[in-house]
């Protein structure tokens, strides 16, 4: 059985578990890490499979990593690597055999992909915008630079002792919609308490919350607006 998970609107990626039909597996499954330890110069290893011939070719490159950025659809780092068509969504490991990215799309991809995009791109990310307008129109090295999307977007874990599903209030948070994400916390919080048919929640539910589902949301709150709201941060000001 498969789950496939969709992220924001704005990030190019899917999240697909599942479980081998099998009890063992030829194909053990790499730990994730965290991109927060890549920086520049950092030797990265991608794996994948592009057809070649009708059949699947399978790849293993090194590359490093040249540059630390945030452009649109949720890429964020960019390495040197001989990447081809057909390796997009390969798993990006780290020295430690780590998963920090998936990998996405070179610079080719880059300026075709983005370019409707730039009236809506920060000032820094036209500028490296327009350094892979610039390799790929100058021919240096064309399908050498690429993208990836960091291993950090889906970091925290959406648990809950009461089987609630934050997936909804995680997508409203990462799309920054602080409003509907309010609303949709205060709906976790009826269904918490077993009081989404009344609406309201009385002084006993509150105290009664289930601490694992309160760290939950309190984590997706403090990480998706960068330490500016959550319980922890209103405790410090209270």
């Amino acid at each position: 059985m498969a789950k496939v998970e969709i992220f924001p609107s704005d990030i190019d990626l899917a999240l697909v578990t599942f479980q081998p039909e099998r009890r063992s597996c030829n194909y053990p499954a790499l730990k994730k890490g965290s991109s927060d330890n890549l920086k520049k110069g950092s030797s990265i290893y991608i794996s994948g499979f592009p057809i070649r011939d009708g059949r699947l070719v399978s790849q293993f490159v090194r590359g490093d990593v040249s540059g630390l950025d945030k452009l649109a659809r949720g890429y964020g780092v960019a390495y040197q690597a001989l990447t081809v068509g057909g390796m997009s969504g390969a798993p990006v490991a780290d020295v430690k055999g780590e998963v920090v990215a998936v990998h996405g799309m070179s610079d080719v991809e880059v300026v075709k992909n983005f370019v409707s995009l730039q009236g809506s791109l920060s000032e820094s990310q036209r500028s490296t915008f327009q350094q892979a307008v610039e390799r790929v129109e100058t021919a240096v090295q064309r399908w050498t630079f690429s993208w990836d999307i960091p291993i950090k977007i889906n970091d925290i874990p959406l648990v809950s002792a009461k089987g609630v599903d934050y997936t909804k209030l995680r997508n409203l948070l990462a799309e920054g919609k602080w409003t509907e994400a309010d609303f949709e916390t205060y709906r976790v919080m009826e269904k918490l308490a077993g009081r989404e048919s009344e609406e309201w929640l009385r002084a006993e539910d509150v105290e009664n919350f289930s601490c694992q589902d309160l760290g939950t949301i309190d984590k997706l709150w403090v990480e998706y607006s960068n330490g500016k709201f959550g319980y922890c941060v209103q405790k410090q000001i209270y």
